[in-house]
């Protein structure tokens, strides 16, 4: 699974736990959606000379008009992480952090803008 499909796959699963929706789909679903979430994985590391791992997400929400789109909002999220050490379980660990703090905020954002 890429980094990308990984943040799509979670994000969808975050925001339908988040109780906020009546429904969340991916794309190609039956059902008309009321808004739209785009996003770009921009940056999943964990640089061992800093000590820290980073994410960076952009993320649009739209909502359908017409035949179009209409942005609600755009934001660039991101967050970071001291490094537990330098073992393949502290990398990860730490990357998982940064990751469950960007889609947080992801919700936050999605869940603002409905």
């Amino acid at each position: 699974v890429s980094p990308a499909q990984a943040v799509t796959v979670s994000l969808v699963s975050w925001l339908q736990a988040s109780g906020a929706f009546a429904a969340v789909v991916l794309s190609g679903s039956a059902l008309t959606e009321t808004l739209i979430v785009e996003g770009t994985l921009n940056t999943l590391l964990a640089d061992t000379k800093a000590g820290v791992a980073r994410a960076s997400l952009t993320l649009v929400v739209a909502r359908p008009h017409g035949i179009g789109e209409l942005p609600v909002t755009q934001k660039r999220l991101s967050a970071t992480a001291p490094l537990g050490g330098p073992t393949a379980p502290q990398l990860v660990a730490a990357q998982r952090a940064v990751f469950a703090d960007i889609l947080g905020q992801a919700v936050r954002v999605v869940t603002a803008a409905a």
